[in-house]
C-alpha cells in the first residue's frame, strides 16, 4: 500500500492518479493526525509525507513513524533547500527525499516496478 499525506488537494490527487495508473493501491490523507488515527502502516508500505503539513508537521510524523519497531518505507516531499534539511534531520536519520516541484520519475523511483 502507498500512503500519501499531502495537504494540497491537486498535488495529492496527481500523486494518487500516477500510482493508480500503474495498478498500485493508494490511500491519501490531508494531515498527519488523520493518517495516524486511521492507519497502522506495515514495513512493506510506502508513506509519502509532505514536510509542510498543517497541525502535526511532516517532520514530527516521520519521527513517529520511524520510531516503531518495523517502520514503513518513508519518503519526505519538500521544496526546502538541502542545508535546511541537514539541520532538520540529524546525520543518519534523514529519510529518502523527493524534491518539489514533483516530477513523475522522481516519485516512481521509490515504488516497485
Amino acid at each position: 500500500m502507498i500512503y500519501v499525506i499531502e495537504d494540497d488537494p491537486s498535488v495529492r490527487d496527481a500523486i494518487c492518479c500516477l500510482f493508480e495508473e500503474l495498478g498500485l493501491r493508494t490511500k491519501t490523507y490531508i494531515d498527519g493526525e488523520s493518517f495516524l488515527e486511521g492507519v497502522s502502516p506495515k514495513q512493506s508500505d510506502i508513506v509519502f509525507v509532505d514536510l509542510a503539513l498543517p497541525g502535526m508537521n511532516g517532520m514530527d510524523l516521520i519521527r513517529r513513524l520511524s520510531a516503531v519497531t518495523y517502520p514503513p518505507q518513508i519518503v519526505a516531499m519538500t521544496g526546502l533547500p538541502r542545508r535546511d534539511l541537514d539541520q532538520i534531520f540529524p546525520a543518519g536519520n534523514k529519510p529518502r527525499i523527493v524534491r518539489k516541484p514533483l516530477e513523475e520519475k522522481s516519485l516512481l523511483q521509490f515504488v516497485p516496478a
